[in-house]
């Protein structure tokens, strides 16, 4: 089976993160103009499909197969219940585990706010982006694309190259940790599985779970960080138990087949991880920045 490479998917997180630059840079210009803030929900719609749409062309020009590079597999009913589970279980440790990250960085300055919806279409298109497009769009490319060339060097690798990377392209300061964990989670659900469809399931409901705190905020209850922390603190004995039995109920482990790094493998891993944290650096500066002097998002 032809599979992609390891420094494959670092390109594509390269080239996804120079998008939101340019995207930003574009948005600020236009806001500029027209001297009021634009709905960002159109730009998270097209962010989405975007770095499916990339994919899926580099895909059909290396002649990869889909089903294969994609988990496009049938899984039953049985993994999709206890997707459920895990997505309920580990929704509290990752959110605890974030707020936790972000009292330290708040040392710093606030963080960036996301704007809320301008209105009724701009929240349906908050969720339609954030519920439905980022599980359908993004675990193909990194429970898929990313982990499939990853795996080529170990399950370790696969699960673990491709959670970070799933880190790296949110480009958030105090999600990169958070974020790192749940995409190793996801990675190691879908190799269980040998399909795609559970971790849609789980990133569908982890989202589903988080959006009406972007939507609705007014309609939500108030909750302290001290009391996230601790409730993410008291999820994770019933994370690691629903993981596990996700495990005992996944099909038979078949660990995938080893391959050497080449010098030329390793050189153009070696390239890609510079240019991708180059630009990983530059979002987190500005980030910094704006938490510096937050009166700059207003200005």
């Amino acid at each position: 089976m032809r599979r992609p490479y390891a420094w494959e998917g670092i390109l594509i997180v390269f080239v996804f993160l120079l998008f939101l630059i340019g995207l930003n840079l574009l948005v600020g210009l236009i806001q500029g103009a027209v001297q009021e803030p634009l709905s960002l929900s159109p730009i998270l719609i097209i962010g989405e499909l975007l770095i499916l749409g990339v994919v899926a062309a580099w895909s059909a020009f290396r002649r990869l197969s889909w089903r294969e590079t994609f988990y496009l597999n049938k899984t039953s009913w049985s993994m999709i219940g206890l997707s459920i589970l895990v997505a309920v279980t580990w929704w509290p440790v990752a959110t605890g585990l974030g707020t936790l990250m972000e009292q330290l960085f708040s040392l710093i300055g606030p963080p960036p706010e996301i704007p809320p919806p301008r209105n009724t279409l701009d929240a349906i298109g908050y969720v339609i982006a954030i519920v439905i497009l980022a599980p359908l769009c993004e675990e193909p490319v990194f429970r898929g694309f990313i982990m499939r060339g990853w795996l080529r060097h170990g399950l370790a690798a696969g699960v673990m190259g491709s959670g970070i990377l799933f880190a790296f392209q949110h480009a958030q300061l105090s999600g990169t940790v958070p974020l790192s964990l749940v995409g190793v989670m996801l990675g190691i659900i879908v190799f269980r599985a040998g399909s795609l469809w559970p971790a849609v399931v789980i990133h569908a409901l982890y989202n589903g779970l988080t959006v009406p705190f972007l939507v609705i905020p007014e309609a939500m209850p108030d909750i302290s960080d001290a009391a996230l922390m601790i409730a993410g603190a008291a999820a994770v004995p019933l994370a690691a138990a629903s993981l596990w039995l996700f495990h005992r109920q996944a099909p038979p482990l078949q660990l995938p087949d080893k391959e050497p790094l080449t010098t030329e493998q390793r050189i153009a891993i070696m390239i890609t991880l510079l240019l991708m944290l180059g630009v990983f650096s530059v979002i987190i500066l500005l980030e910094v920045v704006i938490r510096l002097n937050p009166q700059l998002v207003g200005s």
